[in-house]
């Protein structure tokens, strides 16, 4: 006797169920994976981003000795950008240069000469939030280099970015939740 090529025979129809109840695990691991390395790409750009400000803010286009510094918007431009072309809502992001450039500090002088800082919503917008003082200093904006009696002072770059994952729902974001990034680098500078 003859099958009919219309029904399905019993381990197609039990392989069609599998494959039917494996597929939304599958499916749920993927898109969080995805979530996953979207927000290692979005820290991996914002620690290069803010690494990227602070070598500007002490070298400029120049080499160190060259001593052509650039100003506190240029270097805001420099990390808006680098950020802006990798994230989306990268460019307006809060972010804070402190470089000798503005300026030395009048309350913080000789030892625990620290540089002005300025605060920008990616390039050169409306303030974003930070701190006032950092946490790792007593009630200083940033820390004094404590070779600062030597010449040298510590630039800083902070930059904050809330990076939301890339598929919304419940499903699809279990394991990656919406996260704030705070990424600050200091480097030194010679006074």
């Amino acid at each position: 006797m003859r099958r009919s090529s219309t029904f399905l025979g019993r381990g197609e129809a039990q392989s069609l169920i599998e494959a039917g109840l494996l597929l939304p695990l599958l499916l749920l691991l993927t898109f969080n994976a995805v979530n996953l390395g979207y927000v290692f790409f979005s820290y991996l750009n914002m620690a290069t981003a803010s690494r990227q400000g602070a070598e500007y803010s002490i070298q400029g286009l120049d080499t160190i000795q060259g001593g052509n510094l650039p100003t506190a918007t240029q270097v805001d431009s420099l990390v808006s950008e680098d950020i802006s072309s990798a994230v989306p809502g990268g460019s307006n992001i809060p972010i804070r240069v402190c470089t000798q450039s503005l300026g030395l500090s009048t309350t913080y002088t000789g030892a625990n000469q620290i540089p002005l800082c300025s605060t920008y919503a990616g390039g050169g917008g409306a303030t974003g939030s930070f701190p006032v003082s950092d946490p790792n200093c007593s009630g200083a904006p940033i820390c004094p280099d404590p070779e600062a009696q030597y010449g040298l002072i510590l630039n800083r770059i902070d930059v904050q970015y809330t990076v939301s994952p890339l598929m919304d729902g419940m499903a699809f974001n279990m394991i990656v939740p919406t996260l704030t990034y705070h990424r600050y680098v200091y480097m030194r500078s010679i006074n």
